[in-house]
């Protein structure tokens, strides 16, 4: 088996998800606010996430703006179900930035035959709204030190 990962700046991660829920309206808080309460609301999730195979938790899914951007986390917990060397990780901005070239590696990483992409539309795209830069450097400093580990565990250079 063979995986693909995409992990996009976990910064920009978190603030795409906290908009997503927005506009979907279960996310009714400020951004400051939303992060200031997470942990409240996330309260036993993840044990229950961990020890139960078929909970659902929908807060979860819509109030882990920053725990799902720790990566390092997730990563550790799949190098315990896969060999890191089946498991191709790319980020989202090398794929944004060149996706002929990481379509390439892809290609090549699965054994499959090389093709030309063509013209991909972007997806997703909702208005554009901006983080307070506090808030941001806020982010950067909490996610520094979960980010040092991800380049660990995976050999890159720092980047985000």
């Amino acid at each position: 088996m063979r995986l693909l990962v995409l992990l996009r700046d976990p910064v920009e991660r978190t603030f795409s998800h906290y908009r997503h829920e927005v506009r979907s309206g279960r996310e009714t808080l400020s951004f400051e606010d939303a992060l200031s309460a997470e942990e409240e609301r996330l309260a036993g999730e993840h044990q229950q996430l961990v020890s139960r195979p078929r909970y659902r938790s929908i807060a979860h899914q819509a109030f882990s703006y920053r725990s799902r951007s720790i990566y390092a986390d997730q990563v550790e917990a799949w190098f315990e179900w896969f060999n890191p060397g089946s498991m191709l990780v790319v980020k989202a901005e090398d794929l944004f930035e060149r996706p002929d070239v990481v379509t390439e590696r892809a290609l090549r990483f699965l054994g499959l035959p090389m093709m030309e992409l063509g013209l991909v539309p972007h997806r997703n795209k909702g208005r554009a709204s901006r983080m307070k830069p506090e808030t941001q450097a806020d982010l950067q400093a909490f996610f520094e030190p979960h980010n040092q580990r991800l380049y660990r565990l995976l050999g890159w250079d720092s980047e985000w």
